[in-house]
């Protein structure tokens, strides 16, 4: 725990050291005191998520509740088993003679370890040590038989529920030995007990009469039915287990695959969709739905400020997010298809999964989020330039991300809220924005080819999402999870590089340069703010759901691992230059090497319009005698393959030589650099062949230097 404030506490001064740096280079420039440049937004951002800390461990934020039953409600709905665990612990020493109190403390506790994402809970106390000894003294040293037996079926309950942790299966031999020393055969949860070990054991036949008696003594009918509707189910027994699924009471016992799959059989599709939504939604809090919301409004946002060329109207993306939210309705029903019909699913081996991840994850997602596409290109006419088939693509994907995350953080808990907006979000953008690059490149660059371009670029776009997918899921790879992290990385670059591109085709006939100028730093800082913002909601609503040391605990795992991508992704995805009409290689591995991880293409449309000074070096050259001279930038230029030279149109021509020039061309001598007023710049000083034609060869003269 110390370690662990440690952490927090140097996150926080490297961040107090970031503001204090910006909060000086304001003040220098007379900007007001909320004010951080281009940094604003990131500033505010990191302040939220110091001042939600500071505040949080302040207070020693914990949730409370009236009672116990309370507790145990809030920690089921929210799948926090930690809390409904110490709840029961509390009723139990309140109340020892109440046998659902020893079920519910035993049960509670097994899941707290299994089912938790943070790591040192779902590690803490996984033997069990305290339930072991506690039900082993009632067992051997209680006072009377009543005694005695709960103590047996404690340590029987104990063995069911523990998973060894190096084989992952459970003890049923022990169970079944401490359940059989039972004296009372009326017990609640006896016969589930010992039902459970003989199912795993012995099989359904020796298991079913247990599960019944369970019944008919009105013991613990949820675990009984559950149990039941896997027997009749593999037994064909149709119409015992109808009863159980059509039954209102017992359908919520029963296993949620199993229903999925009897639902799909008899084709209840209205039964079957039911199940997904009570099944995966039911702990969805408000503030899960807010995070998710959250995250599709940021990359909504970001996408909105990389279009500015040929804006999209916010109705338009909230179209294409709609209908793809509408549309991954359909991916339970394929995937059920496949695994049903198709008896086809992951299994485990390498290159059965392999196939799954690439036709049953890869194939099905991709098609399912080109349908809001293809239904707004046929049928509506917002698609009018090649940036709009990336960006509508990409707010269809954000659609299905938005379903898919609130599946996720109703499944796994607020603490997954940072790595779908970071990973999940993107990696959809990018594999739906490869197949809408395929339309751009069949219509504007390779004209009349979208027959070839549009199936080839969704093949490859199945691949990349079953590759990805892959190396997360199949076991046998899982340790080689680094191959997925680099694979995403590049991803980013090549969603950047896609994007650039079709900006580049979307530029209208006369547009100026000072017109495509985009401020990358600005945008940024834009994107590592609002990321950074959806980490101080996650630790807020941590805090406020499971208290400041849960939230504490998940901000610093989430900075861990999601700080370098933030740095990563907002650096990455604000390159863009924008030259009109150019077809730019796609970059997959350039931004991968350490040098060039933190570059980014400079903002050269800034520097149309600047009015500068040429002067010579201070050295003997061919320029001494003809400079200085003065001039306005007036355009920009791609000359051997480089698109960052400039002419600048004089303030009176340059006698040379005998020649006089209206114009010179001129860029950087460092590829690096930024011409700008601020600071002298050292340059290439070329000069045309012909003085009157400014589309003519140029010819370099010497270095120099523009301010």
């Amino acid at each position: 725990m110390v370690f662990l404030y440690f952490i927090l506490v140097l996150i926080l001064g490297m961040i107090g050291y970031f503001l204090y740096i910006q909060v000086k280079e304001s003040r220098q420039k007379g900007l007001p005191f909320w004010h951080f440049g281009d940094y604003t937004v990131l500033a505010w951002s990191l302040i939220t998520l110091t001042l939600a800390y500071i505040f949080f461990n302040v207070v020693s934020f914990a949730p409370s509740f009236s009672d116990t039953e309370s507790a145990i409600r809030y920690g089921e709905k929210t799948a926090q088993p930690w809390i409904t665990s110490q709840a029961f612990r509390e009723k139990l020493e309140r109340d020892p003679n109440n046998i659902d109190n020893h079920f519910g403390w035993i049960k509670a506790h097994f899941t707290e370890n299994y089912e938790t994402q943070v790591a040192d809970v779902r590690t803490f106390n996984r033997e069990g040590t305290a339930i072991f000894n506690f039900y082993t003294a009632l067992s051997e040293n209680g006072m009377t038989q009543e005694d005695r037996d709960m103590g047996n079926l404690g340590l029987g309950l104990y063995y069911m529920f523990r998973e060894n942790e190096q084989l992952y299966v459970r003890d049923y031999g022990n169970a079944r030995k401490y359940l059989l020393a039972v004296s009372d055969t009326s017990l609640k949860y006896l016969n589930y007990g010992l039902g459970v070990c003989l199912f795993y054991d012995f099989g359904y036949e020796l298991a079913m009469p247990h599960f019944e008696t369970e019944l008919k003594k009105n013991g613990y009918k949820a675990g009984a039915w559950y149990y039941l509707g896997w027997i009749y189910f593999r037994e064909n027994q149709d119409n015992e287990l109808r009863k159980l699924v059509y039954n209102p009471e017992s359908r919520p016992a029963l296993d949620f695959h199993m229903k999925r799959e009897y639902f799909y059989r008899q084709g209840d599709l209205l039964s079957f969709y039911q199940l997904y939504f009570t099944e995966y939604y039911h702990t969805l809090s408000f503030f899960g739905l807010l995070g998710a919301f959250l995250v599709l409004l940021i990359w909504l946002f970001f996408l909105h400020k990389v279009g500015f060329v040929a804006p999209m109207k916010w109705t338009h993306s909230a179209l294409a997010v709609c209908i793809g939210f509408i549309t991954a309705l359909f991916a339970w029903l394929i995937y059920a298809f496949y695994e049903y019909t198709l008896d086809f699913e992951r299994n485990g081996e390498i290159l059965n999964d392999a196939l799954y991840c690439f036709l049953g994850i890869g194939v099905i997602e991709e098609l399912i989020k080109l349908i809001p596409f293809l239904v707004i290109l046929r049928f509506t006419n917002i698609i009018q330039k090649p940036i709009h088939y990336i960006l509508v693509a990409s707010f269809s994907a954000l659609g299905f991300a938005f379903f898919e995350n609130l599946l996720y953080i109703s499944q796994s808990g607020l603490s997954v809220i940072h790595a779908r907006a970071l990973t999940a979000c993107v990696a959809h953008m990018l594999s739906s924005a490869v197949i809408a690059y395929g339309f751009v490149l069949g219509r504007y660059r390779y004209p009349g080819k979208t027959w070839l371009w549009v199936p080839l670029m969704f093949l490859l776009s199945a691949l990349a999402h079953g590759f990805y997918d892959f190396w997360l899921l199949n076991e046998k790879v899982q340790d080689w999870f680094f191959v997925t992290f680099f694979f995403y990385l590049s991803e980013i670059l090549v969603l950047a590089s896609l994007l650039n591109n079709a900006l580049n085709q979307s530029v209208d006939p006369g547009t100026s340069e000072k017109q495509l100028t985009l401020n990358t730093s600005r945008l940024s800082s834009l994107l590592s703010g609002l990321l950074v913002f959806v980490f101080a909601v996650e630790f807020i609503s941590l805090c406020l759901m499971s208290g400041t040391e849960y939230g504490n605990k998940a901000l610093l795992s989430g900075f861990m691992a999601g700080g370098y991508l933030i740095f990563f992704l907002s650096v990455r995805l604000s390159n863009i230059d924008i030259v009109p009409g150019e077809w730019a290689p796609i970059e997959f591995f350039a931004g991968l090497l350490p040098s060039d991880i933190g570059s980014r293409k400079l903002n050269l449309n800034s520097v149309v319009g600047l009015d500068l000074g040429l002067y010579a070096l201070n050295r003997p050259g061919p320029l001494q005698q003809a400079l200085p001279v003065k001039g306005m930038v007036r355009s920009r230029e791609k000359r051997s393959g480089y698109s960052g030279w400039f002419i600048v149109m004089l303030d009176f021509p340059l006698l040379f030589n005998g020649t006089s020039y209206p114009f010179v061309f001129i860029r950087a001598k460092n590829k690096e650099e930024l011409i700008n007023k601020e600071e002298p710049t050292v340059i290439a000083f070329c000069l045309p062949v012909d003085p009157a034609d400014p589309n003519s060869q140029m010819v370099f003269v010497d270095w120099a230097v523009a301010k």
